[in-house]
């Protein structure tokens, strides 16, 4: 009792307690399956290697992971370590549900990762089907025979050098790095048909986070009345098809919300160079777009309809698109291609390279392809574009060839038309108006101007001759253009173009002012 020697007692007797009741755990946690120690915890309802799966890759796991599915109905199904071949959709529905993978790192590459494969040319592997608040994350969604077939250090090495690689021009507009993914699926059979993932009939408050898709024939559809979409941390390479994500509805129905962040999109040489990264078509209500990088393929955006009823009408024209840090590099054809829709908002943009790869015929090149920016004459609406570049693209980089009420302002649109197709910084289209071309510098960006090389754009702003009325063209830097800096062909009276700088004098023309 001397010293407090039975207290001390006390703690003695309450630490061996402590120790056996952990070696006893201890004990509990080595008798479960490899499977079980790999499951998150505290959030997870479902292990699918409970329900009998493999993850060899090879083996048909649809029945077992289709299993853990019913079995939660809503909370988390977890995909541990491991490759899981599926010969058909795995659906999600009902009511708070997840599939989680243990990462999206390429199969080739790590064992840490989860990847969902299918073994067959049809691409769909995830439909999301009437579900609410549901979440797909942290996965490779892709085929099984696509990550199967080459040697590890080659798709390893593919995988890899397919994230980030930049694509830039330098500033005489002349040369490229094109920053392609060294190809990993020349020997394998490519997808015919199908969607990664598809979110469809009413589904709702829906989150893509931290995928790896990857040789595809489309990545995501939104479609069927889907509601609030939200695609985050996305990577998509190797697109086949038509489309790396597409919104769209089908008659009678409609699309609502779809939000797009941090998404990074590469195609290699086998893969479909048309493909339009981001379709936004018939009935689709808002999309937003932030922190997304597009590279390659054919399209980077398009808004575009079949249908002639407006927007609000189903399906009708797609009706917003808001965007801002969207990147688009070297698109075969259009950076970013209005030909339907209502309204669309741009800022801190950069678009290059559009027409990459684009063979000259005569001076003329079809309608769109080689352009930064397209607006086609079915664009019913407005149009804003501020603090963005639009660089080295091989015809315009601005083309208005619809639509009213666009603002056009503080931006540099520079060393364009580098395909020689006759094109200007900004083209307006003959009979275009109500617009106003604001604070741009519109030309060479190489050099002290006008000493600096010239542009191969024939002028800094052109508009056609017709009956263009109705604008405004004021303040614009126009140096190093071919043939001048503005050309007005515009027959309307109510129109001001005054205060261009085009290296030589002031333009100092002056008509009726109208505010748009």
């Amino acid at each position: 009792e001397v010293c407090g020697e039975p207290r001390l007692a006390r703690m003695l007797l309450f630490c061996r307690r402590m120790l056996t009741a952990a070696a006893a755990l201890t004990g509990i946690i080595s008798a479960h399956s490899d499977a079980s120690a790999h499951t998150p915890s505290g959030v997870v309802q479902a292990n699918v290697r409970d329900f009998g799966a493999m993850g060899d890759g090879q083996t048909d796991d649809t029945d077992a992971i289709s299993r853990a599915v019913v079995a939660v109905g809503s909370g988390v199904v977890f995909l541990p370590p491991g490759r899981y071949a599926v010969s058909r959709a795995i659906v999600l529905t009902g009511y708070g549900l997840t599939l989680m993978g243990a990462g999206a790192q390429a199969p080739a590459c790590s064992t840490a990762g989860s990847a969902l494969l299918s073994l067959t040319t049809n691409s769909t592997v995830l439909d999301i089907a009437g579900c609410s608040a549901c979440a797909v994350r942290q996965l490779w969604l892709g085929h099984s025979h696509a990550s199967s077939t080459l040697p590890d250090s080659r798709r390893c090495a593919a995988a890899m050098t397919a994230r980030y690689r930049p694509a830039r021009r330098g500033h005489s507009g002349n040369t490229a790095v094109l920053g392609r993914p060294i190809d990993a699926s020349e020997d394998f059979q490519h997808p015919t048909v199908g969607t990664a993932i598809v979110v469809r009939h009413s589904s709702f408050d829906i989150m893509l986070s931290n995928l790896w898709i990857s040789a595809v024939w489309t990545g995501i559809a939104m479609t069927s009345m889907a509601n609030t979409v939200t695609i985050l941390d996305t990577l998509i390479i190797d697109v086949y098809g038509p489309y790396g994500i597409y919104a769209g509805a089908d008659s009678g129905s409609r699309v609502d919300i779809l939000q797009i962040s941090r998404l990074t999109t590469n195609n290699g040489p086998t893969a479909n160079s048309s493909c339009i990264w981001i379709d936004i078509g018939a009935g689709t209500n808002t999309v937003r777009l932030d922190n997304v990088g597009l590279i390659h393929g054919g399209t980077g955006v398009r808004m575009s309809s079949p249908s002639v009823e407006p927007a609000g009408v189903s399906p009708g024209r797609p009706l917003f698109l808001i965007a801002n840090d969207l990147e688009v590099d070297f698109p075969s054809r259009t950076a970013v291609d209005l030909s339907e829709g209502e309204e669309a908002q741009f800022s801190n943009c950069y678009w290059q390279g559009a027409g990459n790869g684009t063979v000259q015929n005569g001076t003329e090149i079809a309608s769109a392809v080689g352009v930064g920016l397209y607006v086609g004459p079915r664009w019913s609406s407005e149009l804003m574009v501020t603090n963005t570049r639009i660089f080295a693209n091989h015809a315009s980089g601005v083309e208005l060839a619809g639509g009213s009420h666009a603002v056009i302002g503080n931006n540099v649109i520079g060393m364009n038309n580098v395909g020689g197709f006759n094109g200007s910084s900004i083209l307006v289209r003959s009979g275009v108006s109500d617009f106003a071309l604001h604070g741009n510098h519109a030309g060479a960006v190489s050099g002290k101007p006008p000493l600096g090389a010239l542009a191969a754009t024939r002028y800094g702003i052109e508009v056609e001759a017709g009956n263009s009325d109705r604008y405004t063209i004021v303040g614009n830097t126009l140096f190093g253009n071919q043939l001048g800096g503005v050309s007005d062909g515009g027959r309307g009276a109510t129109k001001s173009v005054i205060g261009n700088v085009d290296g030589t004098q002031a333009s100092a023309t002056k008509h009726a002012v109208l505010f748009l």
